[in-house]
């Protein structure tokens, strides 16, 4: 499965169902690679674990990621995008991984060791020259801070994780970023990404990348936007909203490759791929909501 189903379990799709993308998808959502990034790839998934007579199997949540997926405006502000005919919420997917889900052997095992909720985020950027802080100091393609709408019922948590830690639906893993202090920014693509992915894949696809920057309260309250995400820049119509594909159904690159800082990313299709999922022991789940809009 893909992000497809994802966003139909939750009911993301204006009538039901999309195609999820990967580095190398067709637009009928079936997949030619996986990614090469070192904490699994990006095809969340939520497979139903299989339950035998002891009872439910949950795994251990240790560590948390984020990925968008949406269209972006010239002037920035992030909306909706269609698969024809289906329409999706733009927004984040936020990932909940366990130890195992980094040495997973594929998709299907990772999704034994993960559990999603999604948060629709579509607006507009800051208005430059504000944006969210970075730590590489870097002038951003544009940047949104919100109170994260994540929303537990889209999410497939419940049942996953172990109730007498987590709650019986989840809620002490997944109500805490309700409303989280949220920061997401498009920059330059950087070393530190590059480094997750093989040559050829950065031969291929490296001209379509940028980085993300993740924005969330760390344990001590320091909110600042680090570089944990690689986001795929893909061209589209954006009076459908449509994605746009070449005669092989995959999807066409755009070369954002010598766009420099500070200026806006073109009208895109934007789809991202997580590398950096961070620990929860860097985290106080009690102060993801200070400061936020």
């Amino acid at each position: 499965m893909n992000r497809l189903f994802v966003l139909a379990l939750f009911g993301l799709v204006g009538c039901s169902g999309d195609a999820g993308t990967n580095t190398d998808t067709k637009t009928d959502g079936t997949d030619d690679t996986t990614g090469d990034d070192t904490t699994g790839d990006d095809d969340p998934t939520v497979d139903t674990v299989d339950t035998g007579p002891q009872g439910p199997q949950y795994f251990d949540p240790v560590a948390v990621g984020f990925e968008f997926s949406g269209g972006i405006l010239p002037d920035g502000e992030l909306t909706n995008y269609v698969f024809d005919p289906y329409e999706i919420l733009g927004g984040v997917l936020i990932t909940f991984a366990s130890k195992e889900f980094f040495g997973a052997a594929d998709a299907k095992e990772q999704a034994q060791y993960s559990c999603v909720m999604f948060a629709p985020l579509i607006g507009p950027a800051l208005v430059p020259p504000n944006q969210i802080p970075n730590d590489d100091a870097v002038a951003l393609y544009s940047s949104y801070e919100v109170a994260l709408a994540a929303d537990p019922k889209r999410s497939d948590c419940a049942g996953r994780v172990d109730p007498k830690v987590w709650g019986a639906n989840a809620e002490n893993l997944l109500q805490p970023w309700v409303g989280a202090h949220f920061g997401l920014g498009f920059g330059p693509m950087t070393d530190y990404l590059r480094d997750g992915w093989s040559k050829d894949t950065l031969d291929t696809y490296g001209n379509f990348m940028v980085a993300s920057y993740i924005a969330i309260n760390n344990a001590s309250g320091t909110w600042i936007g680090e570089d944990w995400t690689t986001t795929f820049v893909w061209e589209w119509d954006p009076v459908t909203q449509t994605p746009s594909a070449d005669d092989k159904g995959f999807l066409i690159g755009v070369d954002v490759s010598t766009l420099a800082p500070g200026n806006r990313l073109p009208t895109a299709f934007l789809d991202s791929n997580a590398y950096w999922y961070q620990d929860f022991p860097l985290l106080d789940f009690s102060n993801l909501t200070d400061g936020a809009p």
